[in-house]
């Protein structure tokens, strides 16, 4: 059980005590019905940006359903790299932190 439908049971029955005691019995139903059905549709499985991410930020995928493995020529990421190391003394960059920044900036796009 996720915690929504904790939370849409527990606000349920907070409602059918404090204000109507037949509409809990209903609201339960219904709470019940929901949780059928999204167990019985879920699939983990399918979660694209979560694979897409795992594709892509690890080594070279043997997943047969990865679209694209891509060499990036990284000469201009190492020397912005090393210009921002310079520049700046208090915070060392990496080509991981260039990474995720591309990759939340790609998920935020």
């Amino acid at each position: 059980m996720n915690a929504l439908n904790f939370l849409f049971i527990i606000a349920g029955i907070i409602y059918g005590v404090f204000v109507d005691g037949t509409f809990w019995k209903i609201y339960l139903a219904l709470v019940a019905g929901y949780t059928v059905v999204m167990i019985a549709y879920r699939n983990q499985k399918d979660n694209t940006k979560r694979r897409n991410i795992l594709i892509s930020s690890w080594s070279e995928s043997n997943d047969p359903t990865s679209y694209v493995c891509n060499e990036l020529i990284m000469d201009k990421t190492v020397a912005y790299v090393k210009k921002i190391n310079e520049e700046q003394k208090d915070v060392r960059v990496t080509i991981n932190h260039v990474f995720g920044h591309a990759l939340a900036w790609g998920i935020f796009k």
